[in-house]
């Protein structure tokens, strides 16, 4: 059973019923605050569970951008459909949120920002781990100046094979490891310890053929620093995403989000 949305709840669709999607859907339907009204997706067989309990499904985005109801539109595409999709909500004016990354590069992605602003929509995407319990709190014994002068940052991302599909084409996902699971650690980082204003990176490949070990140095405006390492080598199974933030009077250690997500096959 779900709960019973409030007056006022915010009426949702989401496209793409993939992994993501259905987090999204199963959160949409949990949620007071807002309620899941439609659903998208090409592959037909994605559609009858949710339309067994009254949400309306389509074959297509276009569809269901179009739906009156629909004030909000959860994008739940693989990246390189993030942009034309999310373009098309806001033009119909939608309020869109969008799975990471906003899109593949950031000439799209501004675009996505000018269009919204244009016509008054809100934009978002979804950073979801600054949410996460660990890292709020980090985030206020940082701010309190529980720990001292902020001082190192380190984000791991250890995984295993590649995850196959349009995840192994670098035209689709923008890139390897640090454009797909990677944005998870740069978004963190910039909101743990703010603004940068110098970065250094070693890839094994170029973005062209999708990195699958990376090595990025970050110079904050604040004079901290910080290292993001990315590793795809490890065996089938391996999600290791370990931050350890260095302070002049304690050092945090926070076991990763991403160990315990439960669709991670």
């Amino acid at each position: 059973m779900h709960p019973e949305p409030s007056p006022g709840s915010v009426a949702v669709g989401v496209i793409g019923l993939g992994e993501i999607g259905q987090v999204h859907a199963a959160a949409i339907q949990a949620s007071r605050s807002a309620r899941l009204v439609a659903v998208a997706d090409t592959a037909p067989e994605l559609l009858p569970p949710f339309e067994a309990q009254g949400v309306r499904g389509y074959p297509d985005a276009t569809r269901l951008i179009a739906d009156p109801q629909i004030g909000t539109v959860s994008v739940c595409l693989p990246h390189h459909l993030h942009f034309p999709v999310a373009l098309e909500a806001i033009r119909a004016g939608k309020n869109v949120l969008v799975e990471k990354p906003l899109t593949t590069g950031p000439e799209e992605g501004q675009q996505l920002v000018d269009a919204a602003t244009a016509a008054g929509v809100a934009l978002g995407v979804s950073h979801n781990q600054v949410f996460y319990a660990p890292h709020v709190e980090a985030k206020r014994l940082i701010e309190t100046g529980a720990i001292g002068r902020p001082m190192h940052i380190r984000l791991r991302l250890g995984m295993g094979p590649s995850w196959g599909g349009w995840r192994d084409a670098p035209d689709l996902a923008g890139g390897g490891l640090l454009a797909d699971a990677g944005v998870h650690r740069l978004y963190l980082a910039l909101h743990l310890f703010g603004p940068v204003h110098g970065v250094q990176a070693i890839l094994d490949a170029p973005r062209q053929q999708g990195e699958s070990f990376a090595v990025v140095v970050l110079e904050f405006a604040s004079g901290a620093r910080g290292v993001i390492e990315a590793s795809r080598g490890g065996p089938r199974g391996t999600f290791d995403d370990e931050i350890e933030i260095v302070g002049s009077d304690a050092t945090l250690r926070l076991a990763g989000i991403e160990a315990l997500f439960v669709g991670y096959r």
